[in-house]
Parts: C-alpha cells; structure tokens; sequence
C-alpha cells in the first residue's frame, strides 16, 4: 500500500542567470531524490517557489527538462518580505512509496542552509 509523504528542499541560485538558475534547480531535485533514495515513479507532483528577484528564466523548466519528465510542476513567486534569502528557489514535493521504513530528508542547499539549520545539523551528522 503506498504512503504518501511531502518533501521540502531549498537552494539558491549564484546570480540572476539561466546558467545559475540550472544549475541550482537541477542541483535541488537530484538532491532530493538521491538523499530520499526515490525514482521518478515515487513522485506525485511538485510545487516550487522562487524569489523575486529570479527573473532570468523559470528553475522548474529545467528541473522538468532534465529531471522530471512528465511529472506535474508548478511554479509561484515567494511573498516578498523584508531581508528574506535572496535569488532563492525551494521546491514542496509530494512522493508515494510503499517503504514501510522510509523517513523524509529534507534538503537545504548553498545559501538555504540558513532556512533550516535544525535539519542541516541532523543531515549532516547523518552522514
């Protein structure tokens, strides 16, 4: 019987560029899925956000050209707020598995690490 889990992950982006933002996306979702052990069949559908100040091109593009094939994306702007992390894309994504055992990783890359420090330290001391 499949459960169903949400995955949570962030990263940010060098600079305001294609390349950059590539780099950073493509970056997030292998992340994801090798840190949770996941295929393409486990995910469900992914929500992603970014900063304002992305604006180059959309990371979901390239998450979905190199990664994600067929699955369901969708992509808004974050709210912005006042000395919030800059060039900034996270990423919600909904999985289904039928591992008894599995627990969620969630991934915080690059500068996003200081979104989460309390699951960076857990991670990092997992390994």
């Amino acid at each position: 019987m499949n459960k169903f889990y949400a995955i949570r992950g962030a990263t940010t982006a060098k600079n305001n560029s294609a390349d950059s933002i590539k780099e950073a996306s493509v970056e997030l979702i292998n992340a994801i899925l090798s840190q949770n052990s996941l295929q393409l069949d486990n995910l469900v559908s992914i929500i992603a956000s970014v900063t304002a100040d992305i604006t180059a091109d959309n990371p979901v593009k390239f998450m979905r050209q190199g990664v994600l094939g067929d699955t369901p994306v969708f992509c808004v702007q974050e709210a912005e707020i006042d000395g919030g992390l800059p060039l900034c894309i996270r990423v919600l994504a909904h999985i289904q598995t039928q591992k008894q055992d599995f627990k969620v990783k969630h991934v915080y890359l690059n500068g996003a690490k200081v979104l989460r420090p309390d699951l960076v330290k857990n991670e990092e001391s997992q390994k």
